[in-house]
């Protein structure tokens, strides 16, 4: 069998829209094959390359609102069973087009190459290979192999295909990265991270290098990048990842790579200053009317999962006897929030006047800052940069390592521009790293 120290592996991640149509996965299968090109020297080990791919395009989502027109709670096993169909699709038609231009791969999904996982579906934890070595067999025999990302197999009385959850083939290309000991590559639709959406911003600074802590700090803001998860794998096991654009987008010089601060032994100094400002689409959920008593927050809020949660505004006293809760969530979560706070209310005698109101037409900018040792004079900054230009704060948030801003949908992005000036996150008020 192969040894290790015998091959240079590599294990590429594409994500949807990187293999979101033929076109798409044909580039992608022009540019691995270039991968394999044998260097001009003819000394190195030779190349060999792990792919992992996700579901072309919207797939999943399609396959979602699938089950939903049958059911509106679909059995978390069963979609799970139909979910995976959406990445071995994307795997073999990217093994189809390699063999089509003589390369010699093959597509294997988790099941077959005993990619483990918990048993928990729809966001299992990634357990590794049940058999490292039946790996090293297969690269034996190809030179590429495409693996199904987003899945792994729980192990039991019968074996049972899980999700990972949103962004989990970051996770399993980083971790087969680990388990392989080979270089790793995530390619996105971005050429590279930025301390601003260069999508929103089109001059945003790009870091050549960022830590996984900081990067880890830009996802929870709203950095879309890489999945936490992912990052949070990379920084356990010193594991470099590179960040790059997409063969599908064309070809770039950039890139960003997430390491540890001594990573490969190299050294460098961690940035201690504001880094980035994330966004994300979010929305409220307001409950009116409520009783003015005791214990009337938890009778609402016991049911609602504390995690999605960006901010609960306090109890307001709305009159004598009635009173206002206000949330603010990520806007995927909030009709899901409403309906379970409907569910509690109508079965509680003790709400027959509330009412609730769902508003999803807010961003929130968070500021991200490793260390924000001056909370207070980046909130004034803040305040007064969209002040200036009338722009109406909807709600303010803080924490030990970020603050933001919650704004209506309409002015974020003049509030974005405005904010990415001011702290000097473009390239024409601060040069990259």
């Amino acid at each position: 069998m192969i040894q290790i120290k015998d091959i240079n592996i590599e294990v590429q991640k594409y994500g949807g829209t990187s293999v979101g149509d033929l076109e798409r996965i044909a580039k992608v299968a022009k540019h691995v094959k270039g991968c394999l090109a044998p260097t001009a020297s003819g000394t190195e080990a030779r190349k060999k390359i792990v792919i992992v791919v996700s579901a072309m395009g919207k797939t999943t989502d399609a396959l979602i609102a699938q089950a939903r027109k049958l059911t509106s709670e679909p059995n978390s096993r069963e979609l799970d069973q139909l979910l995976q169909i959406g990445e071995t699709q994307s795997a073999a038609l990217l093994a189809m087009k390699l063999l089509d231009l003589g390369v010699n791969a093959r597509s294997f999904t988790a099941l077959q190459i005993g990619l483990e996982t918990s048993g928990r579906y729809g966001n299992a934890a990634i357990l590794g290979l049940k058999d490292k070595d039946l790996v090293f067999k297969l690269l034996e025999q190809f030179d590429v192999l495409v693996i199904t990302g987003f899945q792994g197999i729980a192990s039991g009385e019968v074996v049972d295909i899980t999700t990972v959850g949103r962004g989990g083939s970051d996770a399993i290309a980083v971790a087969l990265a680990v388990e392989l000991e080979a270089a790793c590559t995530i390619y996105t639709d971005v050429d590279g991270v930025y301390a601003v959406d260069p999508r929103v911003i089109n001059n945003a600074k790009r870091f050549k290098i960022i830590t996984p802590n900081q990067m880890i700090k830009m996802f929870k803001a709203g950095a879309g990048v890489m999945m936490g998860r992912s990052v949070e794998i990379a920084q356990r096991f010193d594991k470099p990842v590179l960040v790059k654009l997409s063969p599908s987008f064309g070809l770039s010089d950039g890139g960003t790579e997430i390491k540890n601060p001594t990573a490969n032994g190299i050294e460098y100094s961690a940035y201690r200053e504001l880094i980035g400002l994330g966004i994300k689409k979010m929305g409220t959920v307001t409950i009116y009317n409520l009783p003015n008593v005791p214990g009337i927050a938890y009778r609402i809020l016991k049911g609602v999962d504390a995690n999605i949660l960006e901010l609960i505004q306090p109890l307001a006293q709305n009159s004598e006897d009635s009173a206002i809760i206000s949330m603010l969530l990520e806007r995927d979560d909030v009709s899901m929030v409403a309906e379970k706070i409907n569910k509690i209310i109508s079965k509680d005698k003790h709400f027959p006047k509330v009412s609730i109101y769902q508003h999803t037409n807010l961003i929130s900018l968070t500021l991200v800052d490793p260390i924000m040792v001056d909370s207070s004079g980046y909130i004034e900054k803040m305040l007064s940069t969209l002040a200036k230009r009338t722009i109406n704060v909807e709600s303010i948030f803080s924490a030990e390592d970020k603050l933001g801003v919650v704004v209506k949908e309409e002015d974020y992005k003049r509030a974005t521009q405005a904010l990415s000036v001011e702290f000097g996150l473009t390239n024409e008020n601060q040069t990259e790293e």
